[in-house]
């Protein structure tokens, strides 16, 4: 996974060269840019959020209170009770918890924002875009908007495989399939 700055990338972009951090050809930049259409799909913005639910400081945390907070609820219920069998079964779960929560958390977020992505009020995330990138930034063109974001508006940008991901804010991105 290579990672740059706006400015990087904007630089890139106006020299029509090769960024040497990550090996992303930009291609010569022409009067109008260079263009990329792509269509999103839910699937696509899935690795965006699989890429922020496994990097963002935040998340990670909450991941680890709800792990570790709720098994060592069940340890400590455990050893308040006094009966050997309750014991026995409340540290068995803590332990089991432990060994799965992280599975099933995962399996949690990705229903949540698959559920999330197919809501009528969320389907101006998804379909056709062009970006055209510039010298002076990146033109979106969307069914619904048409806007232009200069180099500084984004913050960071991030390549995975088949995709980059150009941050606009710590939550938010435009995913680019590639």
């Amino acid at each position: 996974m290579a990672e740059a700055t706006a400015a990087e990338v904007g630089e890139g972009v106006a020299s029509g060269a090769v960024d040497g951090k990550a090996g992303v050809a930009f291609g010569a930049v022409e009067a109008d840019g260079l263009k990329v259409s792509f269509t999103l799909t839910p699937n696509d913005l899935m690795v965006f959020y699989g890429h922020y639910y496994r990097t963002d400081r935040r998340a990670i945390r909450a991941r680890r209170v709800v792990r570790f907070g709720v098994a060592a609820f069940f340890a400590c219920l455990a050893l308040a009770i006094d009966i050997l069998t309750i014991r026995i079964y409340l540290g068995i779960f803590a332990l089991l918890w432990l060994a799965a929560s992280g599975w099933w958390i995962r399996r949690a977020v990705a229903r949540k924002t698959r559920k999330m992505l197919f809501r009528p009020d969320s389907q101006c995330l998804l379909g056709h875009r062009t970006l055209t990138f510039g010298a002076e930034g990146i033109r979106v063109e969307a069914g619904y908007a048409d806007q232009t974001l200069r180099w500084e508006a984004f913050m960071r940008w991030v390549e995975l495989p088949g995709y980059i991901l150009l941050y606009v804010s710590e939550t938010s991105a435009y995913v680019v399939p590639c």
